[in-house]
């Protein structure tokens, strides 16, 4: 059997596993027999804080699933497999779902993987959400259901979506697509999801031994456009939005082809500004965002939006739900912090049928 030992970061939390005595060459969590369906359980393990490691979450090196997986829940032992008993439970690494790489990103003119990137993944792929997820879309099922980001940026939550589709929605029949006024964003998120799809194929193909290897969607492309204007009235099924949350004096004015095809420090700026400034309150790209959810929405569309506290969460949950009675906005996930404008909150919005 495998060596496992387990890593808790000192600054962002995260805690993962890694194989770091393999029982033979090539073994690991994809590999092993012992990490199949067994029901052994271990001893609690040791968990050893570190800085000098990196996150598998929050780093930008790829991470080899097989080696390395993150850890959702910890109990009283180390669980491999599936035991007889649900509260029974240790950390199941068969549910960790690995982050894309996005190292290929020029970070000079795409917007980075932060804290903000990381809580949106966090909460798409929390058993809470994807419970609802599954419900809410349930009733679409004769369908593909189609999944849009705004802002991609550096494409890493859309590329989270679209190779865990299968593990987020439950279901393969899933159409992706991205939206961003830079150009060179929309490349980056290109890049971003093909890679996550062949790495999501190769760690497939391991587990089971064969197959095409995918447990993703079909990715449709990126669009260079403003917000949700691309979309068709009532298209969307999944809509997530992390956009330029940050309160300042004004809006940057959108690029022009200049700034995209000819690097310099000033346009690269100015294409970094546009991922964060948000105008007044930090809410005037945002405000667009909402005034367009009842047009784009399916009847059964949800929407995830990440604020922060400057954006005034609890103003923007009731301006949604008084567009109607069927109308629900909740804050589903936070960043935890106690204090400061800097803390996050994501916000569902989606629709009840009516009685």
């Amino acid at each position: 059997m495998c060596t496992v030992t387990f890593f808790r970061h000192r600054d962002c939390k995260h805690m993962w596993a890694a194989i770091t005595e393999p029982c033979g060459p090539g073994m690991g969590f994809h590999t092993c027999r012992s990490f199949g369906d067994t029901g052994v359980t271990k001893d609690r393990p040791p968990v050893y804080l570190t800085r000098g490691r990196s996150c598998p979450r929050c780093g930008t090196e790829a991470v080899d699933g097989n080696v390395v997986r993150l850890v959702r829940r910890m109990g009283w032992g180390l669980k491999i497999g599936v035991g007889p008993d649900e509260e029974d439970w240790g950390v199941d690494v068969s549910c960790m779902l690995p982050t894309p790489d996005t190292s290929h990103v020029p970070y000079e003119r795409v917007y980075e993987p932060s804290e903000d990137s990381f809580l949106l993944l966090d909460t798409l792929s929390s058993d809470g959400e994807r419970l609802f997820l599954r419900k809410q879309l349930s009733s679409s099922a004769h369908h593909p259901r189609l999944v849009v980001e705004v802002g991609t940026g550096s494409g890493v939550i859309l590329a989270f979506v679209h190779a865990h589709a299968e593990a987020i929605l439950g279901s393969r029949h899933v159409f992706t697509s991205g939206v961003d006024v830079s150009l060179v964003a929309c490349r980056a998120t290109v890049a971003t999801v093909t890679k996550a799809d062949d790495d999501e194929g190769v760690a497939v193909e391991g587990r089971e031994g064969g197959g095409n290897g995918r447990g993703g969607g079909f990715y449709l492309g990126a669009c260079v456009a403003d917000l949700v204007s691309p979309w068709r009235d009532g298209s969307v099924d999944l809509l997530i939005f992390n956009p330029p949350y940050v309160p300042t004096p004004s809006l940057p004015l959108p690029p022009n082809g200049a700034e995209e095809t000819k690097p310099s420090f000033e346009n690269d700026s100015h294409l970094l500004e546009l991922a964060y400034a948000g105008g007044r309150d930090g809410m005037q790209t945002t405000d667009r965002f909402i005034d367009d959810l009842p047009r784009v929405l399916s009847p059964t569309g949800c929407a995830y939006i990440l604020l922060c506290a400057q954006n005034k969460p609890s103003l923007v949950m009731e301006r949604i739900r008084a567009f109607g009675s069927a109308w629900r906005a909740e804050a589903v996930a936070s960043s935890g912090k106690t204090a400061g404008w800097e803390k996050l909150q994501v916000v569902r919005v989606w629709r009840e049928p009516l009685p």
